[in-house]
């Protein structure tokens, strides 16, 4: 599992792991604050 509050430092973060040999299973926005535009990512990466 892999939960990011920030699209940015998902992405980048997302591809170190990816290069390093695991994969994206999926990826899921997360509205956890309603009313703001603020979302967080859930993710799961897998060998």
């Amino acid at each position: 599992a892999f939960v990011s509050c920030d699209p940015g430092t998902f992405a980048r973060d997302a591809r170190i792991l990816c290069d390093g040999g695991y994969r994206l299973d999926w990826a899921l926005p997360v509205d956890q604050f309603r009313w703001s535009p603020h979302v967080e990512i859930a993710a799961r990466l897998s060998r």
